[in-house]
C-alpha cells in the first residue's frame, strides 16, 4: 500500500485518499487572496502538530514575523516547535539581505542558491515536510520559460532526493486563460490542486479542486471551502456546478 502523507487540513485528506504520496512534489495554485500561503502554513504545521513531521517553510515574498502573525492569527503558535527544533521558517529575503542579495539584483535569487540553503538545514533537521511560498519570486530570475522549467524540474527531483513530501504555492493570473503564473508549473509537479474565487449571487465563494494526482486516485470537482479563525474548512460532500 502506497504511504501517505495527511495534510491535517480539514476535508482535503478525504479528497485524496488520505494525503499526498510520500516523497511527492505538489503544487497548489491560486490568485491573489485565494489563500495559497495559509495552505502551505498548514501543511508544515499540522505536520508537525499532528503526526510529529519535522517541517521546513521558506517565504520568498513575506518576512519571518509576517509568517509568524498569519499562523499566531489561525491560533497556530509556532515558538515551540520553533524552539525543539522541529519547524524551521526561513526568510529568503533576510538570507539574501545578508548574503548582499538586494532587490534590484534579477541575478539573485535561483533555485541553486536555494537548494544551498536547504542543504544545510535538512543536515540537522531531519524535515520529512518542506514548504515553498512561492515559485514566483525565483521564476523572476529566468528570462526564458525553457530554462525555468529546467530548474524547476532540478529542483523537483532534489526534493525527492532529499525524502521530503513538498508543498510548492504559485499564483494563477486573474483575466488569463492559464492556471498557473508561468504556464509549466503543473507540468514538472506530480500534483496540482487549483484554489479560485468565484463571484456566486454577488459574494466571492473560495473553491478548491484538485486536478491532477499521481499516484492515486482523487475527487474531480469543484468543492468550496472557507478560511475561519481555525484555518482552512473545506466541505468534501458539496460540490461547486457551474453554469
Amino acid at each position: 500500500m502506497l504511504e501517505r502523507v495527511p495534510t491535517g487540513i480539514a476535508g482535503l485528506d478525504e479528497l485524496i485518499e488520505g494525503g499526498f504520496p510520500i516523497n511527492t512534489v505538489n503544487l497548489v495554485s491560486a490568485p491573489t487572496g485565494g489563500g495559497k500561503t495559509i495552505f502551505a502554513i498548514e501543511y508544515i504545521y499540522n505536520g508537525v502538530r499532528n503526526y510529529g513531521d519535522p517541517g521546513v517553510f521558506i517565504t520568498i515574498e513575506e518576512g519571518y514575523e509576517s509568517i509568524r502573525r498569519a499562523m499566531n492569527a489561525f491560533g497556530k503558535d509556532t515558538r515551540r516547535y520553533e524552539e525543539d527544533g522541529k519547524l524551521f521558517i526561513l526568510d529568503m529575503t533576510e538570507l539574501r539581505k545578508e548574503m548582499g542579495i538586494y532587490e534590484s539584483d534579477k541575478d539573485g535569487l535561483t533555485f541553486d542558491a536555494l537548494k544551498d540553503a536547504l542543504t544545510g538545514i535538512l543536515k540537522y533537521t531531519k524535515a520529512k515536510r518542506f514548504a515553498l511560498d512561492s515559485l514566483v519570486g525565483i521564476g523572476l530570475s529566468y528570462e526564458s520559460p525553457t530554462r525555468l522549467r529546467e530548474e524547476i524540474f532540478r529542483f523537483s527531483c532534489f526534493l525527492r532526493e532529499m525524502n521530503l513530501t513538498s508543498l510548492l504555492t504559485t499564483e494563477s493570473v486573474e483575466g488569463t486563460p492559464g492556471i498557473t503564473r508561468y504556464g509549466i508549473e503543473q507540468f514538472i509537479s506530480d500534483s496540482l490542486i487549483v484554489l479560485g474565487l468565484e463571484e456566486m449571487n454577488g459574494e466571492l465563494v473560495r473553491t478548491i479542486r484538485v486536478r491532477k494526482m499521481r499516484f492515486t486516485g482523487h475527487d474531480r470537482g469543484k468543492h468550496p471551502f472557507l478560511i475561519t479563525s481555525g484555518g482552512i474548512e473545506i466541505s468534501p460532500h458539496e460540490k461547486i456546478f457551474n453554469p
